[in-house]
């Protein structure tokens, strides 16, 4: 019984660590073209372009807090 409770504790604990995991970051659609990327854990954000013109473009990048985009595709925040 007691390995029966332990194994519901250990489980809910899980499934609560793995739901605050994956809402952590938020994504806000500014228009067609950009959205907001706000991560609530660290407070950082950045801007998103979906075209990869404006990711490449300096006067876009200089102008606003845009994110960093690897060679993985991983997003940087700034």
């Amino acid at each position: 019984m007691k390995l029966l409770s332990l194994s519901v504790v250990l489980g809910s604990l899980l499934i609560s660590f793995h739901y605050v995991w994956i809402n952590r970051i938020e994504i806000v659609n500014l228009n067609d073209r950009s959205s907001t990327i706000y991560n609530k854990w660290t407070g950082k954000h950045c801007v998103f372009s979906h075209l990869k013109r404006m990711r490449n473009d300096a006067r876009f990048t200089d102008e606003i807090n845009s994110c960093n985009v690897d060679k993985n595709g991983k997003i940087q925040f700034p």
